[in-house]
């Protein structure tokens, strides 16, 4: 089932201007979360003050990546800011204001099963003369 945003959410900053941009310094990263492997490739700030959602994509993304990256930031002012609430982090800018922070990525194949299903593959398909 996809998320589907409420009224309320779809309204709450349905004023904000979105911008994408290149991140200078930041890398696609790998992170284990709850056991699993996730692949983090795009970032998004929420800057009240600007009335403004940034979403910074790493370098090394690939085009697919960039593909969902630029849809999740078309979707942050409609309501998709709120598909993982609890993902928001707060941080404080340098000027004194405040920005909200979330990742986004996602599941990386366990290479382990990946290998595995070859190997299986590869024995399947021996020919015995």
């Amino acid at each position: 089932m996809t998320f589907q945003p409420t009224p309320a959410q779809r309204q709450k900053y349905a004023g904000y201007d979105v911008e994408i941009r290149d991140a200078q310094n930041n890398h696609v990263r790998i992170a284990v979360e709850d056991g699993a492997v996730i692949r983090f490739y795009a970032r998004a700030h929420r800057v009240p003050s600007l009335k403004k959602f940034v979403v910074f994509v790493y370098l090394g993304a690939t085009d697919q990546d960039r593909r969902r990256a630029d849809q999740w930031a078309r979707d942050l002012p409609l309501g998709g800011w709120a598909q993982f609430p609890s993902c928001w982090f707060k941080r404080r800018r340098p000027d004194g204001s405040y920005l909200w922070k979330q990742e986004i990525g996602v599941v990386a194949p366990d290479p382990f099963a990946q290998l595995e299903l070859e190997m299986m593959i590869d024995a399947g398909s021996e020919v015995h003369a």
